[in-house]
């Protein structure tokens, strides 16, 4: 026996009594004291035993209301109760991350996650009598990297695309570069050509991986201080005039380049003005449009009668191979004699498209049978086996207009729908009048147009073709707005393009290119 302070003799079972309920207070005490974890002890039946306050508040009560209550009547769920009774029979724990729940008397909440801890309790015997549940609430950090993810994923497409396009702009770069009628070549920091357009490589021939100062001024070392790798220091513009050890003079315009991968370059323009002044400004895309289209109309007249000389003397040799006998070089001279007519038809329009996109267009109005002028674009147009044409001309009236800016806006859509179809096609021609308007459409069913293209695909030098300068569409536009007309165009890549002409029948005839 032993004696409290108030002289009260107690036996050993309220001794032992008086030390549970201490334990038991100050076990629920630490379990309460657990702010982020929820805890619970049940019995083998998963009845409440004990109740940390951080899990009864979660669950809308005080742990005094829920002790003796059973777990799955107030929450009832086969996939959970199943897990429960496996840890009671089997004995061993199970641990879950991120397990979803729904609050049934809660469904304002939505689903919750939670980090699962179901540790079984063993008597002397080692029989489970009861059981130790433990969660964290995890529903912020779940929707924390699912945001994350997102993000990620997000951030990771826009790298992508990004690269794509600048992979695309690269390509595009390199082939207008390639074009140009300037000399342009990339340089790199330790003086070599990564790049060289072709009237570089035929001005100066092909590098061979020698140096710049080698390929181009001939000589065995590099200058003191290097011009051309001046933006690489600075990175910015760079103008100066070459004077070469050959005697050619050149005005140069260098620029800090960076490649896709991160490569620091200098793009550099040469244009040789060994025989005129320096140019007085630097040379810009409009500039040098005017500039080409100037020099279209000057010499375009020069240069169609040496072209029109030529084919006179291609008729006469063809005139002569019909009475040669039968040889195997009379095939070869004709085929010859063929694709020299079709260089020079594609050279006359060259001239042809500058021109018409160069100078002031003035309409010649008269009325104008369209369905006579649609069908007779096709008696100089050469249609591959490969490809089947369809000409659908409903009832049209007669419209005063220009035939001539018809038939050549017609008949630069028609080339290029060909083109498009290298592989055979359809190719339908439809004309039809609504509303005051006549519409006409030239259909395809070839490559399509990409969709970074479409914005600036009447734009002078946007081309998707391996050859020429890009302003056919530029000249159907304005062949067809100085007409009061309209050009429209559909296309989608692999499955073909529509362009839609539409002309008022009654046109302002005082409007003129």
């Amino acid at each position: 026996m032993s004696r409290n302070k108030s002289g009260i003799h107690l036996t050993g079972q309220k001794i032992r009594k008086q030390n549970y309920e201490q334990e038991s207070m100050l076990c629920q005490k630490m379990i309460d004291g657990a702010k982020k974890v929820h805890l619970v002890y049940l019995d083998r039946d998963f009845n409440f035993v004990r109740v940390n306050r951080a899990y009864a508040r979660t669950c809308g009560f005080e742990p005094s209301e829920m002790i003796g209550k059973n777990h799955f009547s107030l929450y009832p769920h086969e996939e959970n109760e199943a897990i429960f009774k496996r840890v009671r029979d089997t004995g061993i724990a199970e641990e879950f991350h991120d397990k979803p729940f729904v609050f049934p008397d809660q469904p304002e909440r939505g689903v919750t996650y939670w980090d699962w801890t179901l540790e079984p309790v063993k008597n002397k015997c080692g029989e489970v009598e009861g059981l130790v549940f433990s969660l964290v609430e995890t529903t912020e950090r779940k929707k924390a990297q699912e945001a994350l993810k997102i993000l990620n994923e997000e951030l990771e497409s826009r790298i992508n695309q990004r690269t794509n396009e600048l992979a695309l702009e690269r390509e595009r770069l390199f082939s207008m570069l390639e074009s140009l009628p300037v000399m342009v070549s990339l340089i790199t920091s330790n003086y070599r050509i990564a790049f060289a357009n072709r009237l570089f490589r035929e001005t100066f021939g092909e590098s061979k991986g020698r140096p710049c100062y080698e390929y181009v001024s001939g000589k065995r070392s590099p200058c003191n201080y290097c011009e051309s790798l001046e933006p690489l220091e600075t990175g910015k513009p760079h103008h100066w005039i070459a004077n070469l050890e050959n005697g050619m003079v050149i005005d140069t315009y260098d620029y800090p380049f960076i490649d896709v991968d991160g490569t620091r370059m200098v793009l550099e323009v040469n244009i040789d003005i060994t025989e005129q002044k320096k140019l007085e400004k630097k040379l810009q895309e409009k500039d040098r449009l005017a500039a080409i289209g100037a020099t279209a109309g000057m010499v375009g007249h020069d240069i169609r009668n040496p072209l029109q000389a030529m084919l006179s003397d291609i008729y006469l040799l063809r005139e002569y191979l019909k009475n040669m006998p039968d040889m195997p070089i009379k095939k070869e001279v004709a085929e010859s004699l063929e694709g020299i007519e079709n260089n020079i038809g594609y050279i006359n329009k060259i001239v042809a498209d500058l021109q018409d996109y160069a100078r002031p267009l003035n309409p010649e109005f008269s009325d104008v049978n369209l369905a006579d002028v649609i069908t007779t674009i096709f008696k100089n147009i050469e249609l591959p086996d490969n490809i089947k044409l369809s000409i659908d001309l409903k009832t049209l009236p007669t419209i005063r207009t220009d035939p001539t800016f018809i038939k050549r806006s017609l008949t630069n859509l028609v080339n290029n729908a060909i083109q498009a179809m290298p592989n055979g096609g359809n190719l339908e021609i439809t004309a039809y009048m609504q509303n005051d308007n006549i519409f006409i459409t030239v259909s395809d069913t070839g490559i399509g147009i990409p969709e970074e293209v479409k914005p600036k695909l009447f734009t002078p030098m946007v081309t998707t073709k391996s050859k020429g300068q890009g302003l056919g569409l530029a000249v159907v536009k304005r062949l067809v707005e100085v007409l009061n007309g309209s050009i429209t165009f559909e296309s989608r890549e692999g499955k073909g393009t529509k362009f839609s002409i539409n002309i008022p029948i009654i046109p302002d005839t005082q409007k003129s290119g």
